[in-house]
C-alpha cells in the first residue's frame, strides 16, 4: 500500500512510502514501516516532526537523517547508525540507544531523559542544551563532544 508520511504538527506531506501493510494495520506499524522504507529508499531522509514513539528501529542506518523535533519516546534504536544525524529538539525519553553510533550527531536541546545510551558512540556529538538526567551513559564513548 502507499502510505503518506506526514509531519505530525503541520500535516504537510513529507513523502509517500510503499509499505507492506493492510489498510487496517495499526498506525504505529504503518509509521514504522514507512520510516524503514525512507531509510532504504531516500538519501538523507527527512523525518522531522515524525511520530516514531515506541517504534522498533533497531539497527537502522539513519546517517545524515533529519529527525528535528521527532518523537522517539520509548523507541528502540539499539545498534542504529545515527552518525551525522540532526536530532535537534528530538524527544528520546526512555529510548533504547544501546550500542548506537551517534558520531557527530546533533542533539541540541534533545530530551534524552531516562534513555539507555549504554555503549553508544558519541564522538564529536553536539549535546548543547540536551536534557540527560537519569540517562544510562555507562560505557558510552565520548571524544570532543559539545555540551
Amino acid at each position: 500500500m502507499d502510505y503518506e508520511f506526514k509531519n505530525r504538527r503541520t500535516g504537510q506531506l513529507q513523502f509517500i512510502a510503499q509499505i507492506d501493510a493492510a489498510e487496517n494495520a495499526p498506525e504505529a506499524t504503518k509509521r514504522r514501516l514507512a520510516a524503514l522504507w525512507a531509510v532504504a529508499n531516500l538519501v538523507r531522509p527527512d523525518l522531522s516532526d515524525a511520530d516514531l514513539s515506541s517504534a522498533d528501529l533497531a539497527g537502522v542506518i539513519l546517517v545524515e537523517a533529519t529527525l528535528k523535533d521527532a518523537d522517539l519516546t520509548e523507541a528502540n534504536l539499539s545498534g542504529a547508525n545515527l552518525s551525522w544525524a540532526d536530532l535537534t529538539n528530538a524527544n528520546l525519553r526512555d529510548a533504547n540507544l544501546t550500542g548506537a553510533n551517534l558520531h557527530r550527531a546533533v542533539l541540541r536541546a534533545a530530551n534524552i531523559f531516562r534513555a539507555n545510551v549504554l555503549d553508544a558512540i558519541l564522538h564529536e556529538a553536539d549535546l548543547r542544551g540536551a536534557y540527560v538526567r537519569e540517562t544510562n551513559l555507562s560505557e558510552a564513548r565520548f571524544r570532543h563532544y559539545l555540551s
